[in-house]
C-alpha cells in the first residue's frame, strides 16, 4: 500500500472524505439496511461513538 492513510477510531482509509463518511454512516446506525449491517441477533453489542471521539477528525498516518 502506498500513499497516506487516515485513521479514525477503527476506520482506515486512503481518503479523508471516506473516513468522514464512515463516521457519519456509523452514527446513522443503519444496522439492518445501512452500510454496517450486523448479523441477525448480534445487534446488542454496538459501541456508540463518544462525544469526544465524535469531534475528532481522521489523522494522517502516511
Amino acid at each position: 500500500m502506498t500513499g497516506p492513510r487516515y485513521i479514525w477510531w477503527t476506520f482506515v482509509s486512503s481518503s479523508k472524505d471516506r473516513s468522514e463518511q464512515a463516521k457519519a454512516d456509523w452514527k446513522a446506525a443503519g444496522w439492518v439496511n445501512g452500510p454496517f449491517r450486523l448479523p441477525p441477533g448480534n445487534d446488542a453489542e454496538v459501541i456508540p461513538i463518544s462525544p469526544d471521539l465524535d469531534r475528532a477528525r481522521p489523522r494522517d498516518r502516511g
